[in-house]
Parts: C-alpha cells; sequence; structure tokens
C-alpha cells in the first residue's frame, strides 16, 4: 500500500500540474498568432509581429496604405474584469451584440469600427483589425480569434 501511494501521488500532481498548465493565461500576445495567418486573414504582408508591451501585440502591413489606410492588428491580453466591463451595454452609437466564438465573446461597434472581446477559459482578449472596410472588420476579427482559439 505504501508503495502504491508513493506512485500515485507524483502521478496524480504531475496530471494536475499538466491540466492546470493547459488552460493557463499565455506569457505573449505575440505567440498567439503568425504573420502568415494575419497575412492570410487580411490579404496584406507583414513582416513581423510587435510586441507594444507586455499584454499587447501588433501586426503592421508593409507597403503603401490603401483608401482605409495602413493595415493593422491589435491584440490584447486583459484580465478578467476588462472583459467583463465589455459585456455590459453601452449607450448609441455604441452596440455590444453577442458573438459565438470560445467560451464567450461579443463585438463591440463604433462609428470608428469595431473590436471583438473573447473569453477562453481563463484567457481573455481583445482584436482589432484596421485598415479595411467596416464591412470586412468583423468576419477577419472573428477568423483571427478562431486562429487563436485553436492554441488555448
Amino acid at each position: 500500500m505504501q508503495q502504491m501511494r508513493a506512485i500515485v501521488l507524483p502521478v496524480l500532481g504531475l496530471t494536475l500540474f499538466c491540466a492546470g498548465a493547459a488552460h493557463a493565461a499565455p506569457a505573449s500576445p505575440c505567440a498567439l498568432l503568425t504573420t502568415q495567418q494575419v497575412s492570410a486573414v487580411l490579404g496584406a504582408t507583414f513582416d513581423k509581429a510587435i510586441p507594444a508591451g507586455p499584454k499587447i501585440c501588433e501586426w503592421i502591413a508593409t507597403g503603401a496604405s490603401g483608401p482605409n489606410g495602413t493595415k493593422k492588428v491589435e491584440l490584447v491580453l486583459v484580465p478578467a474584469n476588462t472583459f467583463a466591463t465589455r459585456l455590459t451595454p453601452m449607450p448609441a452609437p455604441v452596440t455590444r451584440t453577442p458573438v459565438s466564438v470560445g467560451d464567450a465573446a461579443n463585438y463591440e461597434t463604433t462609428p470608428m469600427g469595431g473590436t471583438l472581446s473573447v473569453q477562453k477559459g481563463a484567457t481573455y482578449f481583445i482584436l482589432q483589425v484596421r485598415g479595411v472596410p467596416l464591412a470586412n472588420q468583423q468576419a477577419m476579427e472573428i477568423a483571427l480569434a478562431q486562429d487563436i482559439l485553436a492554441l488555448l
């Protein structure tokens, strides 16, 4: 019995450690998308991910900007309380609409564009695409979010 306990407890501890690690928040938002994924969704060339702080990563298209400005993606890892505030209704002209992405998500629309907020387990992030027609932003943000969710 003593030998069985000596084997079971370390195995159980390793199992719990690995299960917790699988749901831990990512250390860097730049590791959640590749430049190839961003390029494919936005139809432009992106050289690299640019850390803009410990919880922010940007991808900026190379070359000339189009009629909607330079194509850009911004990904921000946020704490749970920030995510929760993004679920509350806002007065016009801001609208917040639930979206079927991850465990919980909503899409915020303003006259300047849209922003997708997503939760998956203990990870919360906000994703913005800029420099594309407003009509395409939501679909692009959802496509990128699905790429991110595949890693979480």
